[in-house]
This record gives structure tokens, C-alpha cells and sequence, in this order.
């Protein structure tokens, strides 16, 4: 009797644990899922910018005359333990431009990312409320569509998935990635750096060669700008990594509508990621698989196994009778 309380016993704790493997990869694990808080890559972009204003005679060049500016973009994204909590990782971006080994552009930025979705967090130590993602995307990475946010503009561009591939780090080979695309066109909040935010009528008809244009010469006129944005990129999954951008192109615009025109193109960049850099973004969000495999296989799978021998061993007790019912031979 005794024995067969015990093999219910263990029949019960077998499929408890048994259970607890699916409840475990798909209700717990997610829960231990998140940023963390030592965010640190450094994507690397090279590519052109080109001119096609003369912005000494704030003229338009002619076609084919447009100045072509090679360019180099570091972007560096670093977390911020010290004012990130357990919701919200503070990511540091420091972005420079150069040419030639002189610097362009430079700037900073502060990102707020929801440690469970990666979304964009308000209003949260971050520079700007920004929506939808920015630096990453989610953890476990759907082929689906994103919002990623755009600074300039101060919306979101829809970025849809494309297919999936698959590139090699430095370390790690074949790793698995989801090839995004999207485009944009809307107008800057405010002015690119470098431009003003009004006109006066004559140096409206000078940039387009209209002198005989029905524009007062002294009146100011605000000028709206608009970006259009061609991008593709690469995220790694299992992390949301972004590890390769291979097109990326912004032009700049000024809606000439009410003049009548087409929009009068100003510059225009585009760039793609460096192959040394994929390489180096591949390894830094391979770095995390061991710590993913972990929590999402190999404690399932532990659980699993650990239920079934339970199981399997209180059927064995359960089975076998008790020395009193066994029949014994006498000669």
C-alpha cells in the first residue's frame, strides 16, 4: 500500500514538472527577457554626400555639377547603467561625421527603451518623446512590420520585412538575421542644420532662376523642408540587434507647391555599414546566445527531462507487486 501511495506520489510530482516546461519557455521565460544594461556598439557607415546648392550663392548647380563629398559616420551606442532602472535602459547615442579625416557633424543623443519591448519610453530621462524603436527592435524579432522613429521629422516610418538571411561575424558563422525595408517623405520640424528658416523673394527667384517670379524681393517667406528616407537594414532576432544597414538614403527637399514645382532638391546622403563593422555587430549580439539559450532551451528542457524520468520511475514503482503478493515455490 505503502509503495503505491508512493508511486502516485511520483506519478503527481512527474507531471508537475512535465508542465512546468511549456509554462516555463512560454509564460516565465519571457519575464527574464530583457535590455540589458551594458548596451556598447559601434556601427560604422561609409558612403556620399551630395550638393546641389551653391550655399555661398545659394544657387541651384547644374545637373551633373552636383559637389560629392565622401563621408564616414561612427555611431556609437552605449548604455547608461547608472541612470537606467529595471523598466527603462538610457542609451547614449554619439554620432560623427567626417570627411577626409575632418569632422562635419557631430551630436548626441539620449534614447529611453522599454527593457521588454524595446519600444521608445516618453518622457523618460531620453532628449527627445520619441515613439515606436529607434536603436533596437524587440527581443525575439518577428517577420513582421515596425515603427522605427525619425528625429528630423518627428515621425514614424514603417519598416517592413523583406526576408531572411544569413552572415557571418568574426566569430560566429551563418548567424540568422531578418533583411527590413522602408520609406518615408515628411517635413522637418525644424530647419537641417544650416538652413534658415525663411527667405526673402528674391533669394527664392535667384535659387530657382525665376527672376520675373510675382515674389516682393525684401519679403520673408517660411520655407517647409521635407526628407525622404530609402532605408534597408538587417536585425539579429533572437537580440533586436540592428547589425547591418546595407542602403541608407536621405534626401533633402523644399516643397516648392505653392510656387507651382516640383520640389527643389537640396542634398542628399547615402551610406551603407562596413563589412568589418557587421561583422563586429554580428558578435556583439551573439555574445548574448549562451545567456538566451539558457532561459529559453535549456531549462524547458531540463524540466522535460526531469518530468519524464520521475514519471517513468513512478510507473516502475507503481507496477511492480508487493512481496506479499508474489507466489513462492516450495519443493
Amino acid at each position: 500500500m505503502k509503495r503505491y501511495r508512493f508511486g502516485i506520489i511520483l506519478l503527481i510530482i512527474g507531471v508537475i514538472i512535465v508542465v512546468m516546461a511549456p509554462i516555463w519557455k512560454w509564460a516565465i521565460a519571457p519575464s527574464f527577457l530583457k535590455l540589458p544594461c551594458d548596451i556598447d556598439i559601434t556601427p560604422v557607415y561609409e558612403g556620399t554626400l551630395k550638393l546641389y546648392v551653391n550655399q555661398e550663392a545659394m544657387t541651384l548647380l547644374p545637373e551633373g555639377k552636383e559637389k560629392i563629398i565622401p563621408i564616414k559616420i561612427t555611431r556609437k551606442e552605449k548604455g547608461v547603467p547608472g541612470i537606467s532602472d529595471s523598466n527603462t535602459v538610457i542609451v547614449k547615442e554619439s554620432v560623427v561625421t567626417t570627411s577626409g579625416g575632418t569632422i562635419i557633424s557631430k551630436f548626441e543623443n539620449y534614447y529611453a527603451l522599454d527593457r521588454k519591448t524595446s519600444k521608445n519610453v516618453p518622457s523618460h530621462k531620453s532628449n527627445r518623446n520619441r515613439k515606436g524603436y529607434s536603436i533596437l527592435l524587440p527581443v525575439g524579432t518577428k517577420k513582421s512590420t515596425y515603427e522605427m522613429w525619425d528625429d528630423d521629422t518627428e515621425t514614424t516610418t514603417k519598416a517592413k520585412f523583406v526576408k531572411e538571411l544569413t552572415r557571418d561575424g568574426n566569430k560566429h558563422k551563418r548567424v540568422k538575421l531578418y533583411l527590413f525595408s522602408g520609406k518615408s517623405e515628411a517635413t522637418f520640424v525644424k530647419p537641417p542644420i544650416g538652413l534658415p528658416e525663411k527667405l526673402t523673394g528674391k533669394q527664392i527667384k535667384e535659387i530657382i532662376g525665376k527672376p520675373n517670379l510675382a515674389l516682393a524681393d525684401n519679403e520673408l517667406f517660411p520655407i517647409t523642408y521635407l526628407k525622404k528616407i530609402n532605408a534597408e537594414f538587417s536585425v539579429e532576432p533572437r537580440t533586436g540587434s540592428i547589425v547591418d544597414v546595407p542602403k541608407y538614403s536621405e534626401v533633402y527637399l523644399v516643397d516648392a507647391s505653392t510656387l507651382g514645382m516640383e520640389p527643389i532638391k537640396l542634398a542628399s546622403i547615402d551610406y551603407s555599414q562596413t563589412d568589418e563593422s557587421v561583422r563586429e555587430c554580428i558578435d556583439d549580439s551573439a555574445k548574448y546566445f549562451s545567456m538566451l539559450d539558457i532561459v529559453t532551451l535549456w531549462i524547458p528542457l531540463i524540466f522535460l527531462v526531469i518530468g519524464l524520468l520521475v514519471l517513468l520511475f513512478s510507473s516502475v514503482v507503481y507496477a511492480r507487486k508487493p512481496a506479499s503478493q508474489i507466489e513462492v515455490k516450495q519443493e
